[in-house]
């Protein structure tokens, strides 16, 4: 095996999701003879590595940060260890993900949501340095947003200006000439969209 992770740290990896910042000193030490290269050590590049791995290539993986797991990241040094990222799965909503959690004999724990004697706090938002609860959200003089998503909550802005329907036939699509004018980044999307400045902010 000529990979810097071989298949079975992958996974390893892939379930754990921590900081392991000898393992990422990719350019520093091991064999970096490679049929590919992945760029990034998050989920979706771990994935990657061990399916490409599993297809019988050998794979680095490069990391530019002192830990794996991208956008998965679990404040450990903060009080409460709070989720900066990929809080929750829904079997629903993230299928492929669940389904990769299960191959690696992850625990799933139930969310039950605030105000279900879980000892959970409501959802709240932490929002031009002040705490509004969900329920405060569209009445508080903290949401400065103007226009039809101003009592829509700070989660559910961006899904407000999604199209209800692709204009695309099928996946395949995309790379047909005709769909060129849709390839645009999702900034100049939302500006085409006339969405109120704050709203845009609070979706970046």
């Amino acid at each position: 095996m000529k990979t810097l992770i071989n298949r079975r740290r992958t996974i390893q990896l892939l379930g754990a999701a921590v900081a392991v910042p000898g393992e990422l000193a990719f350019g520093r030490s091991g064999n970096q003879d490679a049929q590919v290269i992945v760029i990034g050590a998050g989920v979706s590049g771990l994935n990657t590595a061990l399916i490409l791995e599993e297809q019988g290539l050998d794979v680095l993986i490069l990391e530019g940060s002192n830990r794996i797991g991208g956008r998965v990241y679990t404040l450990d040094d903060k009080k409460h260890k709070p989720n900066a990222g990929a809080n929750e799965l829904s079997a629903e909503s993230h299928p492929r993900t669940v389904d990769m959690a299960k191959r690696l004999g992850l625990a799933f724990i139930p969310w039950l949501g605030p105000g279900t004697g879980t000892g959970f706090p409501a959802m709240s938002f932490y929002i031009n340095g002040k705490t509004v609860a969900m329920e405060q959200w569209a009445t508080s003089p903290t949401n400065k947003i103007m226009g039809k998503t101003k009592s829509l909550p700070p989660i559910a802005q961006a899904n407000a200006f999604f199209p209800k329907q692709s204009p695309l036939e099928h996946l395949g699509s995309w790379l047909e000439p005709e769909a060129a004018y849709l390839d645009t980044s999702y900034y100049d999307y939302l500006q085409q969209q006339n969405i109120d400045p704050e709203a845009l902010r609070i979706i970046q």
